[in-house]
């Protein structure tokens, strides 16, 4: 069944032979009843004329649900195939009693941007749900489903109702979306309805994305613009959402669904989080619109000193109208009150999005022209979707020393130490600082860079750091003679959004003194006494040693090698053995359920309490649960099946006292009359504390006996 299914109105179902049973019972206690009140008559013949009709009805209805048994399949059903239907709005012109569909009549009428409820009823389908057809023309919502069934003598029938909401995006005639279902390998497809949408000047809605087409990382800005027309005469320079405040404690209803984190597109990113959003651009002084249906609870006082119960206040967005003047379709200028509601995101993913339309639903005053009196009238209105798409930063002049960067950056650079020795190694840091794509940068290539080639050797790979608003690489450096006396500025470009244009930020020249190192003789500098000394190598085994006391004695110690070889042999003994007592434990069934049983039997009364209050026919169960499978589970007995007299005999067995074996029967048998009804909450809560009380005593008697 659908889990999404509403409580479905099921009636009882009975076999033949208690149909049978019943019937008969029925229609002898009419008969009695019948001669009973007879009894008073004077005339004995007129009594049995009373007595007949009735007797021969009864009959006749005894042997009509007899022969329920003998009947067919469908005719238990009443011959009702399954079926299809469906229809808009709340009317419910499904099914008549026999199951036939009714057409619809005509279409419906609505304005562009209201909803209609649209019903798809599936009758003797079983747990299917049926298909929707996608349609650029509408908007389609889920809106739950239920399930009703009916059950006479003659006929059965299951009818499961599937409810969506369908929001027009065009005008005209336009065609529901049309539902279909599968059954046993046989499509059946609902009826076509048809719905006349119209368009009205009243209300309209733009939404605007600025810049139309971002580049990466770029702010971008989302705006519904909702235009609401001006009435005429006295009333032109009044804003409408005020008149509405005078009239009516109702607002009208705006569904922006990027104003929600989950409905924002993953290209983009919020600049503030939907929380602070909200703290700074609603009001629950309904004034404004009523947004996406967000609902403020509050506790409502109830006197002095008192919380009384939770009232609901609708939350409603702060926005400041202004008059402007659009033209129609004939060329003249109509005055609008236009109010905006925008959001700030980040462009942080290369690709197309799209915003979701924008909806209005809700009443606005409209001027009679004839009376010269305006009331409320209801429209509704829908903003389309809005496509864009995030660019990546542009080819035309982008520098070699770019590093992927798009956003705002601090860049900084700093050497340590800045004196060395030959042979030593200095550490370039780079911090790239700020907001922007701090994930994607690479570290920039300085290895060929002028005044570094042929001067510096430098490691790769660099070091590198991600931070919440930092990207720090880490080189290492090494100058490869004492003439080198300054490590030269690096040139690192990102793009700047903002500007739409990239930018160069060039480091610091660091000063730097390289000495010689008397300890170390560089490859082709001769020595004084024309031997061979320790040579500086950059690769080797003593690539990094610049002391000859560094590379010391290599020669190898035999009896720290014998003594580690005993070590690892006499480890490995212990693993073995320990892998031999755990496997052998964890493959015996027993002993794991021995283990496992006090702890189960805690859960189980954890969640006896938990629910007590509100199922306590679960809890029983729970509580028999755990003292019967901790009993079984130490055992080694199958739990299911152990009723309290079991248990008693088992514990006696086990030699455990008898208070224990009274005290575990005593409780057992409470559970079981709990399940008939024969418990309260209160019964249950004190019966739970009783179960934990025993808990420990029995788990002690039974772990004594089996050695546990």
């Amino acid at each position: 069944m659908d889990k999404n299914m509403g409580t479905k109105s099921k009636m009882p179902t009975r076999s033949d032979e208690g149909k049978r049973r019943i019937a008969s019972r029925l229609a002898i206690r009419m008969a009695s009843s019948l001669t009973k009140n007879s009894a008073g008559r004077a005339d004995r013949r007129s009594r049995s004329r009373t007595i007949v009709w009735p007797i021969l009805l009864m009959i006749a209805l005894l042997l009509g649900l007899c022969g329920v048994g003998t009947k067919t399949a469908d005719a238990q059903t009443g011959g009702v195939q399954p079926t299809i239907n469906a229809w808009l709005g709340k009317r419910q012109s499904g099914f008549g009693m026999m199951g036939e569909q009714s057409a619809q009549v005509a279409p419906e009428k609505m304005y562009l941007g209201l909803s209609i409820p649209y019903q798809v009823a599936l009758e003797n389908c079983g747990a299917v749900r049926p298909s929707i057809t996608v349609t650029d023309d509408f908007i389609v919502q889920e809106a739950g489903s239920h399930q009703s069934e009916i059950a006479t003598p003659t006929m059965h029938r299951i009818t499961n109702t599937f409810s969506y909401i369908l929001t027009p995006l065009k005008t005209g005639q336009l065609t529901a979306p049309i539902a279909t279902v599968e059954i046993d390998g046989k499509k059946l497809t609902g009826p076509e309805l048809k719905i006349d949408v119209m368009r009205q000047d009243r209300v309209d809605i733009q939404v605007s994305i600025t810049p139309a087409s971002p580049v990466l990382m770029q702010e971008v800005t989302a705006t519904a613009s909702i235009y609401i027309k001006a009435l005429t005469g006295p009333l032109a320079k009044q804003d409408p959402m005020r008149i509405i405040a005078q009239r009516t404690r109702s607002r009208p209803s705006v569904t922006i669904p990027w104003l929600d984190d989950e409905n924002v597109p993953s290209a983009l990113t919020p600049v503030l989080p939907a929380d602070e959003w909200r703290g700074k651009n609603i009001n629950l002084n309904r004034n404004g619109f009523h947004l996406n249906d967000w609902i403020y609870r509050r506790p409502m006082a109830s006197g002095i000193g008192m919380i009384g119960p939770m009232t609901s206040t609708p939350v409603c967005v702060n926005s400041t109208p202004q008059l402007v003047f659009r033209t129609d379709e004939d060329g003249v200028k109509v005055g609008y009150w236009r109010y905006d509601i925008s959001r700030r995101f980040i462009a942080k993913e290369l690709g197309d999005f799209e915003l979701p339309p924008v909806r209005f639903e809700g009443s606005i005053p409209t001027l009679n022209a004839v009376t010269g009196q305006f009331s409320l009238e209801k429209i509704g209105a829908v903003g389309l979707p809005v496509e864009s798409q995030v660019r990546d930063v542009p080819l035309a002049g982008r520098p070699d020393s770019y590093i992927d960067a798009a956003g705002q950056f601090q860049i900084a650079a700093r050497l340590s130490p800045k004196t060395l020795r030959l042979g030593e190694k200095a550490t370039l840091t780079l911090s790239i600082r700020g907001s922007g794509t701090l994930a994607q940068i690479r570290p920039p290539v300085i290895a060929n860079l002028p005044g570094i080639e042929g001067k510096f050797k430098v490691f790769d790979p660099p070091g590198d750091e991600l931070a919440d608003d930092a990207r720090i690489f880490s080189f290492d450096v090494k100058p490869l003679s004492t003439d080198v006396t300054e490590f030269p500025s690096i040139d690192v470009s990102y793009f700047d959004p903002l500007t739409d244009s990239y930018k160069t930020v060039q480091t610091p020249k660091f000063d730097i003194t390289v000495e010689e190192n008397d300890e170390v003789l560089v490859p082709g500098t001769p020595n004084g006494d024309g031997g061979g000394g320790l040579e500086l190598s950059d690769e080797g085994i003593f690539m990094e040693a610049v002391d000859a006391a560094d590379v010391g004695n290599h020669h190898p110690n035999a009896g720290r090698w014998l003594g580690a070889l005993g070590a690892l042999v006499f480890a490995y003994i212990l693993i073995v053995v320990g892998l031999l007592v755990v496997t052998r434990r964890s493959g015996n069934v027993a002993a794991r359920r021995r283990r496992g049983a006090s702890g189960q039997a805690r859960t189980r009364l954890v969640e006896a309490r938990r629910i007590a209050a509100n199922d306590p026919l679960a809890a029983a169960d729970n509580v028999r649960d755990a003292i019967v499978g901790l009993i079984g589970d130490t055992l080694n007995l199958p739990p299911d099946a152990m009723t309290p007299g079991d248990a008693h005999y088992r514990l006696k067995q086990c030699g455990a006292d008898q208070k224990t074996i009274d005290e575990t029967r005593r409780i057992l048998e409470a559970c079981d009359a709990a399940r008939y009804g024969a418990a309260d909450k209160i019964t249950i809560g004190s019966l739970v504390r009783d179960a934990e009380t025993l808990l420990v005593p029995l788990t002690k008697q039974l772990r004594g006996t089996n050695g546990g």
